[in-house]
């Protein structure tokens, strides 16, 4: 594990706050337009056709399809959705929990079934889950989980970008408990969300700007 990272941001929060603001750019084009619309549609019509067609499509332009042999793979659209339908019934009774609110004895509770859903979507062909699965669930949780990936995420708490799939699962907690801890400590109370500011409309999606912006800048002292 990097501990060292978690705690050189925790250390430099502000720093590395105003630093996540401006992590959109880095992106842009269809890498935001899918995810504002599919957080737009999260609210207006949870779970409805519409909002899993944008997850779907921002999955696409986040790196989760590649066309041609090689590289990652979506499955049918129709497989995806009804993976999630699935599992419906837990989502929507978690609809409305956020990260910063939930205390540690309900998190704790919840982190098991929350993995258990987790691996349960299928958003990739690929054996392991983990990048595909969180990423969607950022998009109909976006209160209550981040969205993880290898270049930044894992590089960050693990210093590798591919795991086990027995290690995804750890790695899934563990990352979930890192970011509980982070916004319980009172040096991050400085952190607000910005609904009109693309990638930053939800606590989690600041955690994994903050940890975008830390990589960033470190990869660039070397």
């Amino acid at each position: 594990m990097k501990k060292d990272n978690y705690c050189k941001l925790l250390d430099n929060t502000l720093m590395y706050y105003s630093a996540s603001l401006n992590v959109a750019n880095k992106f842009g084009g269809p890498s935001i337009y899918f995810h504002q619309k599919a957080l737009e549609w999260q609210q207006k019509d949870f779970l409805g056709e519409r909002h899993l067609e944008y997850v779907y499509a921002m999955l696409a332009s986040w790196g989760m399809h590649r066309m041609g042999k090689t590289g990652a793979k979506m499955p049918n659209y129709n497989d995806f959705k009804e993976s999630i339908l699935s599992v419906r019934k837990e989502l929507v009774s978690w609809k409305d929990l956020s990260i910063e609110k939930i205390d540690r004895n309900a998190f704790d509770e919840l982190l098991p079934h929350l993995q258990d859903v987790c691996f349960r979507i299928n958003a990739s062909k690929c054996d392991t889950k983990l990048v595909s699965s969180s990423k969607t669930l950022a998009h109909i949780l976006p209160n209550l989980v981040c969205p993880m990936d290898r270049e930044y995420t894992l590089t960050f708490f693990y210093g590798e970008k591919n795991l086990t799939k027995t290690k995804e699962l750890k790695a899934f907690n563990y990352i979930m408990q890192k970011m509980w801890d982070f916004y319980h400590e009172p040096k991050t109370s400085i952190i607000k969300c910005e609904k009109n500011k693309a990638f930053c409309e939800s606590l989690p999606k600041i955690f994994d700007n903050m940890i975008i912006a830390y990589k960033i800048e470190n990869n660039n002292q070397k």
